[in-house]
């Protein structure tokens, strides 16, 4: 479970007292700070008096214009020199990108994260938005122009930021650290530069594409081999279905493709969609019959052409690609 910031400490202790006995780590955006503007670069005056949200690393009122702004070689940039912003809620509250591989930045956010460690009392770390390439700053901030002057290839920017994980992990000891990955494209082994220095990762968009398309056979498989691949490096693993409440089909499709690859007490799934915020949790009786079905005994295997089954204890599940579906079976008496 993540929880955001100072703002959810009393909510935790509530948590605790009902006896939740898991990990609660805090959602912090990697490499991303709220502020205001936008401004293209320090020459702009800065507003004094703005107090971002908690679930970044500038968190306190007026951090952004006393170390952030006057900083420019700590910011990401377009290929006009411009300053790379999203204003994701359309609120005029705006995340910057920073650059991983800058000195300035990496030990402001990481004596920020040892704070959030030694005084927010959580279990770990969760980090947003960990990118694996340049597409998210290269073509969907609010001024991409297709070019991050920082940078050229998106090899050259994993090594930045595989630069700020060692440092960040030097730093933090063995405090549990997290992280959502994103890329436009990922293939089974993508999540391997990263995978030395993170406990465990989110796939947000698994088995399907997001909440109402589908994936290509290729692009599933390329999932579920990255789940097996981290699973079986001793990784922690949150798979998320996405698409709407009552669309059970698809539900049982992710469910099902979910139960193929899961392991131990170290893999976890959820079915929701991301454009509600993840503020409501849906629960279906196919939950119950995951659980019963006990523990596997044995890995995937593809029965036909397309249709795959994992045996357990208890029962089977099957996924079929070509009509997208997914079967939870409990043995009968």
């Amino acid at each position: 479970m993540h929880l955001t910031g100072p703002s959810d400490i009393l909510f935790r202790k509530k948590l605790r007292g009902a006896g939740y006995k898991g990990p609660i780590y805090t959602y912090i955006l990697a490499n991303t700070v709220e502020g205001p503007g936008p401004y293209k670069d320090a020459s702009e005056d800065c507003a004094p008096g703005y107090k971002p949200y908690d679930n970044n690393m500038a968190w306190e009122t007026d951090d952004f214009c006393l170390y952030i702004h006057p900083n420019e070689s700590w910011f990401l940039h377009n290929g006009k020199g411009e300053r790379l912003f999203n204003d994701y809620f359309g609120n005029g509250r705006l995340g910057y990108l920073m650059d991983p591989a800058n000195t300035g930045w990496q030990e402001f956010s990481y004596s920020r994260l040892e704070q959030v460690r030694d005084e927010w009392g959580y279990d770990g770390l969760w980090l947003d938005n960990l990118d694996l390439d340049l597409d998210r700053p290269a073509a969907s901030e609010d001024n991409s122009d297709g070019r991050v002057q920082e940078y050229e290839t998106d090899a050259a920017w994993r090594e930045g930021v595989k630069g700020w994980l060692a440092g960040l992990r030097a730093r933090l000891g063995n405090w549990p650290v997290w992280a959502n990955l994103v890329a436009k494209d990922l293939d089974a082994d993508s999540w391997d530069p990263y995978l030395p220095y993170l406990d465990g990762a989110m796939d947000e968009s698994f088995a399907v594409r997001w909440v109402d398309d589908r994936r290509k056979a290729e692009e599933w498989a390329s999932q579920i081999e990255r789940a097996e691949r981290w699973l079986a490096a001793g990784k922690g693993l949150v798979l998320v279905g996405q698409g709407p409440k009552d669309e059970e089909s698809r539900m049982r499709f992710t469910l099902a493709s979910y139960m193929l690859v899961a392991r131990g007490d170290n893999s976890f799934f959820r079915y929701s969609r991301f454009d509600s915020f993840y503020f409501q949790l849906w629960l279906y009786s196919e939950y119950d019959t995951a659980r019963a079905l006990g523990a596997p005994t044995g890995p995937r295997e593809e029965i036909s052409p397309g249709v795959w089954r994992r045996e357990f204890e208890y029962g089977y599940v099957e996924v079929d690609l070509a009509e997208q579906t997914g079967r939870l079976a409990l043995d009968g008496p």
